[in-house]
């Protein structure tokens, strides 16, 4: 009799847990059960801006769910890095992050109000793509050594345009003064888009811009393409040769851009949005949408991106220190 209790116990036990269980389950709403929001920490018209649209589009399809693409930009990303370093972890809220928000940034300000390694959990890295240095007709600049022997001869007086203190397109251009051994001017922008109207209507004499944003621009004639970033050529750009052949030995700046959720959310969110992000890099269809807009998709595990941030990290910051960059 006594075992038959202890036995009867124990059948209830798992028969109370497993009713315990399915009430949990019942409670747990499948992710995602509303829209999501993708925090594009940049205004509309830049290279993270495109891409995230892109994705947005796909993941959209994919999960059945809305995908809203939100710019909060300033700061040079900084603002709508530390909205979503501070919203809900429950995977609703996105990082488009970026290469300078989360990597330069780190190296060239005192102060942050977010940590990219402490605030965030990497869910996949999205797309690389080079960078194109481009100038208007109305500068009277014809080519990457002109510019060079204009900034020579009159130090500071030649300008260039950025998203912002910290986006790529500033490192890259504060990289060039310094292999070139040449002086200009920063004019920070709030976006790519911003600093590519600037740059089209005169306001500045060049700028480094993503190859998506600036090739209808060059297209019709209203900028003229420089060199490129990579240290290969840019097949969107026939005939553009790269900064590092025409004489900037191992001059090489890569854009890039990946989801990032805010420390807390659950892994199981995480692994679903980068199962659905991978999917959709994966797809023929997308690489070639991808490619047309000058983008390389970079699909891998949340692993491979939380490594990949620490490499470039170390990266910028080496190169911040070498170029004496601080921002107060």
């Amino acid at each position: 009799m006594p075992r038959f209790k202890k036995a009867l116990n124990i059948i209830s036990f798992f028969v109370l847990w497993g009713i315990a269980s399915a009430v949990f389950a019942v409670d747990q709403p499948v992710y995602p059960n509303k829209p999501i929001k993708f925090i594009v920490p940049f205004a509309p018209g830049g290279n993270t801006d495109i891409a995230a649209r892109i994705v947005a589009t796909g993941l959209t399809e994919q999960l059945g769910q809305s995908v809203i693409v939100e710019n909060k930009a300033g700061a040079g990303g900084g603002i709508g890095t530390d909205f979503v370093a501070k919203s809900s972890p429950d995977g609703y809220t996105v990082l488009v992050g970026h290469i300078g928000a989360l990597t330069i940034n780190p190296a060239i300000y005192e102060k942050l109000p977010y940590d990219t390694m402490r605030d965030f959990e990497p869910v996949g890295l999205s797309v690389v793509t080079p960078l194109v240095l481009v100038t208007a007709p109305k500068t009277g600049i014809k080519s990457m050594d002109d510019l060079i022997r204009r900034a020579k001869s009159d130090p500071d007086k030649e300008t260039f345009g950025t998203a912002g203190s910290g986006s790529a397109a500033h490192m890259a251009s504060e990289l060039f003064n310094l292999t070139a051994n040449i002086k200009t001017t920063h004019i920070p922008y709030k976006g790519a888009g911003p600093a590519t109207t600037a740059l089209v209507a005169g306001e500045i004499d060049f700028s480094f811009s993503g190859v998506s944003p600036s090739l209808p621009f060059v297209k019709v004639g209203k900028l003229i393409a420089l060199g490129v970033t990579s240290k290969k050529p840019v097949p969107q750009y026939p005939g553009v040769k790269t900064l590092d052949s025409m004489g900037l030995s191992d001059f090489e700046v890569v854009d890039w851009n990946g989801l990032l959720v805010p420390t807390g959310t659950p892994q199981s969110v995480i692994q679903k949005l980068n199962f659905e992000l991978n999917k959709f890099l994966n797809l023929p269809s997308t690489k070639v949408v991808m490619e047309q807009q000058g983008f390389e998709a970079r699909p891998g595990t949340p692993e491979q991106f939380k490594s990949f941030i620490k490499t470039e990290t170390d990266k910028w910051s080496r190169s911040a220190k070498l170029a004496k960059i601080k921002v107060e």
